[in-house]
């Protein structure tokens, strides 16, 4: 007396855009991190600013790190080394966005495949 099959339940359109937000959250996240990282130590090595290398990092953490700009005074040592507080923030900041992004997105999807499929 087994119970009947029941066919694989398909996800909806609304799940799979879901889980395509997520990727999406989660690769702006880590390409901003990396690159924030790269700047923190590039800062914090003094890297010479006139490599272009070094150049494409500063210009690309501009951008990023605009909201984040002046929260905390750096501390620049006597060989001209940085120590960017605020990159560090922004590292973390960025990395909670991802995480609560892609909390919220999960409960939204939760909620429609609640819906869509009622027990």
């Amino acid at each position: 007396m087994g119970q009947p099959a029941t066919a694989p339940v398909k996800p909806s359109p609304i799940y799979r855009i879901a889980r395509v937000l997520v990727v999406f959250v989660y690769g702006f996240a880590i390409v901003s991190i990396a690159i924030l990282a790269m700047a923190f130590f590039l800062r914090l090595f003094n890297a010479n600013e006139s490599a272009s290398f070094v150049q494409w990092v500063y210009r690309s953490t501009r951008i990023i790190m605009q909201p984040f700009r002046g929260i905390f005074p750096s501390v620049e040592g006597e060989t001209g080394s940085v120590l960017d507080v605020s990159v560090l923030f922004a590292m973390f900041m960025y990395g909670m966005l991802a995480i609560g992004m892609h909390a919220l997105i999960d409960w939204i999807a939760r909620r429609e495949v609640a819906h869509s499929y009622p027990r």
